[in-house]
């Protein structure tokens, strides 16, 4: 293996990491926005129309096909991904969230936070990985040359 075929390996591992990075991110935000949406506040006293149901059924759906992509991507970088699935499966609809007691919907919260720290801790192991650049940073302004 020559320097040229280094070069290239290397060049394909930033690549390959540069791509694992973004599914992270895209994920990881998918997860937030699935909490924000539906476990931000109890439903306790919400009236849950079937429009909403369905919402949230596309959500899980969207969520558990992306799923199968990101876990089989990730490969050992990711740890504890079948608990992101679990998770899911235990969370099967709005009317079974309205229907958890107060502690029952708060331990959901509190499994939903912890997933989403190992997904971040997943995204922090890819990001450490990635190749330092030699080039100095230059400021904006000398970046771009200004129009007159």
């Amino acid at each position: 293996m020559g320097f040229g075929d280094i070069f290239k390996s290397k060049k394909k591992t930033a690549a390959d990491l540069e791509k694992k990075i973004q599914l992270c991110k895209g994920y990881a935000a998918l997860w937030r926005e699935f909490f924000e949406k539906y476990f931000a506040d109890s439903l306790q006293n919400a009236k849950i129309t079937e429009e909403q149901e369905a919402a949230f059924f596309k959500t899980m759906t969207v969520l558990a096909n992306r799923h199968f992509e990101f876990v089989s991507k990730m490969g050992e970088d990711l740890k504890g991904g079948d608990k992101l699935l679990s998770f899911l499966g235990e969370v099967v609809s709005l009317a079974h969230l309205q229907a958890m007691s107060e502690a029952e919907f708060s331990a959901t919260q509190v499994r939903w936070h912890e997933l989403f720290i190992e997904l971040n801790k997943t995204l922090g192991r890819l990001l450490q990985r990635m190749p330092v650049t030699t080039e100095p940073a230059r400021p904006a302004a000398e970046a771009k040359p200004a129009k007159a």
